[in-house]
């Protein structure tokens, strides 16, 4: 009965492991959190998830073409296809001019079961890059590279710049 389970002071003996991941974790929260009363007041978290969903089906289809079409090089980048897929579907989603809420959110339903049907119908025909895909849309909790984490600040202390200098325009649009 002596053993005892893992504690704080294990965690932050050990803080070497967990620096980085532990700053990009805290700096993305900040800016994330700063960033989802925008989402939540502006009535767009549907948004958020019908591109997501279509970065996951660009992902996917990278993969399919590299490994049943034999692309290579940057035509077969997930990045370029989770890219491509959410441009298209932000623009696809941009041509609702009516005005008119019902089309509005029946163009963000229709994005995001086509993104989330896709990803999961060409998923299922790449089985040995799904640990791949998992790890370029949601990343790697633990594996953070210092540069990563360095850019990751960077970004976040512009964006919080730019929402601050303007912040009467964005809470007036």
């Amino acid at each position: 009965m002596g053993t005892e389970g893992p504690t704080l002071s294990i965690f932050f003996e050990s803080i070497e492991l967990f620096r980085e991941a532990l700053l990009a974790g805290t700096v993305a929260g900040v800016l994330l959190g700063f960033l989802g009363v925008y989402v939540v007041l502006g009535r767009m978290v549907f948004l958020s998830a019908a591109l997501s969903n279509s970065a996951g089906l660009g992902v996917t289809l990278a993969f399919y073409a590299h490994l049943h079409w034999g692309f290579d090089g940057n035509w077969a980048s997930p990045t370029l296809g989770a890219t491509l897929l959410t441009l298209g579907a932000a623009l696809f989603l941009m041509t609702d001019t009516s005005g008119q809420s019902t089309r509005r959110e029946s163009l963000l339903g229709l994005a995001y079961l086509i993104g989330a049907a896709g990803a999961l119908a060409v998923g299922t025909r790449i089985v040995q890059e799904v640990q791949d895909v998992h790890t370029i849309l949601f990343g790697e909790a633990v594996a953070v590279l210092p540069e990563d984490a360095h850019l990751l600040t960077g970004v976040a202390v512009v964006v919080l710049i730019i929402h601050l200098w303007w912040l009467r325009g964005f809470l007036q649009a």
